[in-house]
């Protein structure tokens, strides 16, 4: 579980459209993030916290794809800072592409009563209800991500509802 005396709702800042929270490995879905954002109609600021070795290689995607304006790469974050930034969007995402357990960053975010974007890969759905708690979208399908996400920050009153059911 997570400490909800730290991790719980906060005012909210959003400096972010979209935030990525965890490790940089390829199992993490990180690419298919980055390339939901190049498809989208329209562009939204995404942040990536978080180190791995897939660092450099996720930055020159970036810039390949001439997203820099985009995404921001924040790097490692202390624990301490965690609550704050999870205050700074308006859509947690959790892009895995395979198996993975309960992810600490999906019970951090519901705590912080966030709206989450994950896929159906490994434990996730058993935590998410599509349309109920978050949304749910097929691994590894950056049209679909692209959209969901799309569809979430155009209409607050379904981020609101996904934020009071996490």
């Amino acid at each position: 579980g997570v400490d909800t005396n730290i991790f719980k709702p906060m005012l909210k800042t959003n400096l972010y459209d979209v935030l990525y929270i965890g490790r940089l490995l390829p199992v993490k879905g990180i690419d298919t993030l980055i390339d939901a954002l190049e498809l989208s109609s329209i562009k939204f600021k995404v942040a990536i916290a978080g180190i791995g070795p897939m660092e450099a290689e996720l930055k020159a995607r970036v810039n390949e794809k001439g997203l820099e304006e985009y995404i921001e790469f924040l790097g490692y974050v202390p624990d301490a800072d965690l609550p704050n930034l999870y205050a700074s969007p308006k859509v947690i995402a959790l892009p895995s592409k395979d198996r993975e357990g309960s992810l600490t960053t999906l019970l951090e975010a519901a705590a912080c009563r966030k709206p989450i974007v994950t896929t159906t890969a490994g434990s996730m759905s058993e935590f998410i209800t599509d349309g109920i708690n978050g949304r749910l979208v097929p691994p590894d399908t950056p049209e679909e991500l692209s959209s969901v996400i799309q569809n979430m920050l155009s209409d607050q009153q379904m981020l609101d509802e996904l934020s009071d059911n996490s």
